[in-house]
């Protein structure tokens, strides 16, 4: 969900993690996974350091990386607030986090519900929102980037938009581009059901029929699943009625689709 925004003044790097899912399929993972893993790392460390902000909406380590605070160095930080709205293994992951990027960061702000304006960029936090169905994984605050000409919101981990209050902030801010976290499909019938993914495609007809928006990237949590296409197959002819496309990130910036996790079984089975 790490990603980079360029406007004529300044960078914005919004969430600089990567991670690596523990187990799937009951396998461990790839050793492909592995090597994209590290040139993901290698592209954060590059694309922070030409950032002159950087944004953590949560403490989920795919989203920071407690071993690199150096990321910081010389930046401006705007981070969710570390002990208001706030599970306590993320409350515990702010504390010592934040304490060692203030070492390196020029400024460190909680900026929950909060807006600023930086060399005629102005930067704009939802107040925190479930990350997911509920609070038991935490909040997130999602953000707006508006240098004046277009605006961008990223949504942070709100996997797919099941609740009126996560789509709130997207209606109030009217953004063109949207990256968003998409539903939790890979969890079927688990910690995600069909009333879950119907609640979360309405929603997201609500956002394509929206006037500013042309562009709705979906991915994240929804990349993890093989049939994610087959899942929205019906916002297609919807977003085009309504001058809008949905694609993944892969498709957005023009590479091909990988989905190693995804995958994993067929990796390490295969002969």
């Amino acid at each position: 969900m790490c990603t980079y925004v360029v406007t004529p003044s300044l960078s914005i790097l919004i969430d600089p993690g990567v991670a690596l899912g523990p187990t799937r399929y009951g396998f461990e993972p790839h050793p492909l996974e592995y090597k994209k893993e590290i040139e993901h790392w290698s592209s954060i460390e590059n694309h922070a350091k030409k950032s002159d902000i950087i944004i953590v909406s949560h403490y989920h380590y795919d989203h920071h990386n407690p071993d690199k605070p150096h990321l910081f160095k010389d930046k401006v930080a705007l981070v969710k607030h570390p002990t208001e709205n706030i599970n306590k293994s993320q409350k515990r992951r702010a504390s010592s986090f934040l304490a060692d990027i203030e070492r390196y960061a020029t400024d460190v702000k909680h900026v929950d519900g909060q807006e600023f304006e930086f060399e005629n960029v102005k930067i704009k936090f939802s107040d925190p929102v479930f990350h997911g169905p509920d609070g038991r994984m935490g909040w997130v605050i999602q953000t707006l980037i508006d240098d004046g000409k277009t605006k961008v919101l990223h949504t942070s981990d709100i996997e797919g938009a099941i609740h009126e209050k996560q789509i709130e902030f997207i209606k109030k801010t009217k953004p063109e581009i949207i990256v968003m976290d998409g539903p939790l499909t890979y969890l079927m019938g688990y910690s995600f059901s069909y009333d879950d993914l119907n609640k979360s495609i309405n929603n997201l007809k609500e956002i394509l029929k929206m006037k500013s928006v042309n562009t709705v990237i979906l991915d994240h949590h929804f990349m993890r699943d093989l049939k994610w296409n087959d899942r929205i197959v019906e916002l297609y002819p919807f977003a085009k009625k309504h001058d809008a496309k949905v694609m993944p990130a892969s498709r957005y910036i023009g590479e091909s689709l990988s989905m190693l996790e995804a995958r994993r079984k067929e990796l390490w089975t295969k002969k």
